[in-house]
């Protein structure tokens, strides 16, 4: 793929193949993490165009499915959607979203701590716009 910056790594079949096949697993029933009760820091201009193309490299499909996930049941992305997002991040990419989760996580996080408040950023934009 030519050209740099965001259209460099958003390969839309990338993020359906870590996603399609993850997200329609069964919950376990002792999944009972809920969503931080924290005040955010604001997401700036740069990273929501980020999210928003990782948002767009969803099919329709997983996007609807994300957007009626409840609360509880947000935790079923980390291993799909959320993999992807941490091996974007390893390899020095969705920087300005790096940057963002690095203020909603307290102290020395790992990278599975800074997927987390991106995965539920991804849910709450999914969820708004589908009006759930």
């Amino acid at each position: 793929m030519s050209g740099s910056g965001l259209k460099a790594w958003s390969h839309r079949p990338t993020v359906q193949a870590w996603t399609s096949s993850v997200l329609r697993q069964p919950i376990p029933n002792t999944v009972t993490q809920s969503l931080p009760r924290t005040t955010f820091w604001l997401m700036d201009e740069e990273a929501r165009t980020e999210l928003n193309i990782i948002i767009e490299g969803l099919t329709p499909r997983d996007r609807a499915f994300i957007a009626t996930l409840a609360e509880n049941e947000v935790i079923r992305l980390h291993f799909g959607l959320g993999t992807w997002i941490r091996n974007q991040m390893r390899h020095g990419k969705m920087k300005a979203l790096l940057r963002w989760s690095r203020t909603q996580v307290p102290e020395r996080p790992h990278f599975d701590d800074l997927s987390w408040p991106i995965l539920v950023e991804v849910w709450k934009t999914l969820r708004s716009s589908s009006g759930c």
